[in-house]
């Protein structure tokens, strides 16, 4: 299972289930085609493990097998949906002897766009091996997410103290205080240098909290200013504003912090487009925070370092640089024996690996972390792993995603990259939480029963315990049971999942109205319509009732999989939504409903209902007991 390719799992599925349309056929008429097409995806999948390494070597061969990889995947989507239709139970088990006399037809109409794609085989130069053979083998062992949680450091192994020392000096300093009313603090460094966990560990060291009455953290990135002051008052004062106007909030931010010391840490600031929002943001918290109150906002080096001059008189910047080799392999041996009972379990060579890596890289910390945990759970390394490593590191060059997360990634089990390319769907910096995120994999069918009898929810928080020991998600510093990618993390994960928008619909909700325009673009191809909500907005969007028969008319009943309204100013669904038989997941949570319409327990394939917060619902239809899928039923916070 280590390290086949992502699209190898979705091959897979395919094969299967054309094998069990096969099995109950009794005319050769029917099977043949069914056959035909089962063997050009057996020879995709042949292959697809080289074409998932070689598309990240440098050069334009690589964006050709991208594009390759990605006509590959809209194939598949392509089969999928005919076999859908056949699988789908409408009202019991699907009768697959009586297949409908299109079928056949269209089953057979995407047999030349798949042997086009197999044709293409040896003119890529894809072979049934990749070219970085195994160099390492594993343990393939797979835990709980509070088992590894349980070994996940407390506080992460960091190496920054002296910077530490440093700012906590200048930010504590009350010898500063008389030159400037407020402090602000320009932490600087690369991607990957390690400017957040800094921020981290200042925001909780208790000499910073018992200096300041109010502290708030946000990740700020590309958010509009206008949604980042009312995140910074919602965790930081405690208060819920709907208004937009960056005006208000900037006179409400004054008025709430005023005669208080205060400390704002915003992570990943971006000035260049909006010089005028900060410096009115910035003059509103100076005129009303004490004397004292400070500022600390990370950045990437910007080429005019004389912006931040701009926004505010007088600026302590602390540049990061990389780490040094001994702290970097202190990182790195501190994270490749995090699940280890001995040290001695290591494999004698891992320092060698360590040395090899931060050689040929540089000494970021992230990288440090990333192949630090790769190799946690492996036992023993290829002979020749140093010539493999080598020659790897050297070939592949994909900006902006490094070749370290390239190898930690290609090293994923295929079920688990499947989960992981899902999350490119959310936008970067959004908080994960296990449950939902386990309810969506499951609609989708990425969780199989496990042949020891485990269930889907299991192998989910396996999948997710996975993707923390790798470190592709950790633990949202400040925010209890979330998590979060860093953003090189997310970059991977768009690229791996390149076009997915063409049937899986995630957006802001807090800055896009319903996306009726994308529904009517790729309604029949959708599976997911998912709205979003960053940091801690919570703001009700509008929604006009009238979208519903369009909406609903647009999509198939056969694919469209999971639904998303939470946090919509609705008061009913209609009756309609009972035609969307496939539905595997569906959330109303935070709106309006007063009642749920009878046609629901039509959907038999529903596995997740989630009514959290319905204030206004009083009561479910009589028929639910008919949703013999379901597996999670949540009202708490309604009337229920």
């Amino acid at each position: 299972m280590m390290g086949r390719a992502l699209l190898s799992s979705f091959l897979s599925d395919l094969v299967d289930n054309i094998k069990r349309i096969i099995t109950s056929q009794t005319k050769a008429s029917m099977v043949t085609p069914l056959q035909m097409v089962m063997s050009t995806l057996l020879a995709l999948d042949a292959v697809v493990d080289s074409a998932e390494e070689k598309q990240f070597r440098g050069g334009r061969s690589a964006q050709v097998v991208k594009k390759w990889l990605n006509k590959v995947q809209d194939a598949l989507y392509q089969v999928d949906e005919l076999l859908l239709q056949i699988l789908t139970p409408i009202s019991s088990t699907p009768d697959l002897h009586q297949l409908p006399k299109e079928f056949k037809d269209q089953i057979l109409d995407t047999l030349p766009n798949l042997e086009s794609l197999v044709q293409q085989i040896d003119i890529l130069g894809l072979t049934f091996e990749p070219a970085m053979k195994r160099w390492m083998k594993s343990s393939g062992g797979l835990y709980s997410t509070s088992a590894v949680l349980d070994k996940y450091p407390k506080d992460d192994i960091f190496v920054r103290n002296a910077e530490v020392e440093s700012i906590l000096d200048y930010l504590l300093s009350t010898s500063t205080e008389s030159k400037q009313h407020i402090k602000v603090i320009n932490i600087v460094g690369l991607a990957g240098v390690g400017k957040t966990a800094l921020a981290n560990v200042l925001f909780s060291n208790h000499k910073v909290t018992d200096s300041f009455e109010i502290i708030a953290k946000i990740f700020v990135s590309n958010t509009a200013t206008s949604l980042m002051v009312k995140d910074i008052l919602q965790p930081g004062f405690g208060n819920f504003y709907g208004d937009h106007d960056l005006h208000k909030l900037c006179e409400i931010l004054e008025s709430r912090c005023r005669g208080k010391k205060c400390l704002l840490v915003l992570d990943d600031i971006i000035i260049e487009d909006r010089l005028q929002d900060w410096r009115k943001l910035i003059a509103s918290f100076e005129t009303g925070a004490a004397r004292g109150s400070a500022i600390i906002h990370t950045s990437i080096p910007h080429r005019d370092p004389m912006l931040f001059k701009y926004m505010v008189d007088e600026i302590h910047t602390v540049h990061l640089d990389l780490l040094s080799i001994e702290d970097w392999l202190s990182i790195f041996m501190g994270n490749a024996s995090r699940q280890r009972n001995n040290v001695d379990e290591l494999p004698k060579e891992l320092s060698a690996v360590g040395e090899k890596i931060v050689n040929k890289l540089g000494a970021l910390p992230l990288a440090a972390k990333m192949t630090g945990s790769l190799l946690q759970d492996k036992l023993d390394l290829n002979p020749e792993w140093d010539k493999i490593l080598s020659e790897f590191l050297d070939d592949v060059n994909l900006l902006p995603i490094p070749s370290f997360l390239v190898l930690c990634y290609l090293d994923l089990p295929a079920p688990v990259k499947r989960c992981f390319a899902y999350l490119s769907l959310f936008p970067k910096s959004y908080h994960f939480r296990q449950e939902e995120l386990i309810c969506q994999w499951m609609a989708h069918g990425f969780l199989k029963y496990n042949e020891s009898g485990r269930s889907m929810e299991d192998v989910g928080d396996e999948y997710f315990g996975y993707l923390i020991k790798r470190s592709f998600l950790q633990p949202a510093f400040g925010y209890h049971d979330t998590f979060m990618m860093h953003d090189h993390v997310h970059y991977l994960a768009i690229y791996v999942s390149e076009e997915s928008y063409k049937h899986h619909l995630c957006y802001d909700g807090r800055i896009k109205d319903f996306a009726l325009e994308s529904i009517l673009k790729h309604g029949r191809s959708l599976r997911t319509i998912m709205p979003v909500h960053l940091g801690f907005e919570r703001e009700r969007s509008e929604f006009d009732p009238d979208l519903w028969e369009r909406v609903i008319t647009k999509l198939s009943k056969h694919v469209f999989q999971a639904l998303s309204l939470s946090h919509y100013k609705i008061t009913s669904l209609p009756a309609s939504i009972g035609g969307l038989t496939h539905l595997c997941y569906l959330n109303v949570s935070c709106t309006d409903l007063k009642e749920i319409p009878d046609s629901i327990c039509d959907l038999i394939n529903l596995q997740t209902l989630l009514l959290i917060g319905c204030r206004s619902l009083t009561s479910l239809p009589d028929r639910l007991c008919n949703l013999v899928k379901l597996r999670r039923l949540d009202f708490h916070g309604s009337s229920l």
